[in-house]
């Protein structure tokens, strides 16, 4: 499944190299932001990723 963002890379042109190195920042972000004890629907707010996406990223780290 993939999220709007990344859709929207895709749709854009960008290469695959850089759709995974924007991702990957993007996914390190929402870990970072969870670690601060940010809720989940605040960070997919912020981040503009959708809350499921944001609670399967949460389901695959241990926080802290």
């Amino acid at each position: 499944m993939m999220c709007t963002f990344t859709q929207g890379l895709v749709d854009q042109g960008l290469i695959k190299g850089e759709k995974l190195g924007i991702e990957k920042e993007k996914k390190n972000t929402i870990i970072r932001m969870l670690k601060f004890g940010l809720d989940d629907n605040d960070i997919s707010t912020l981040s503009d990723v959708p809350l499921a996406t944001v609670k399967e990223i949460r389901s695959q780290i241990t926080v802290d």
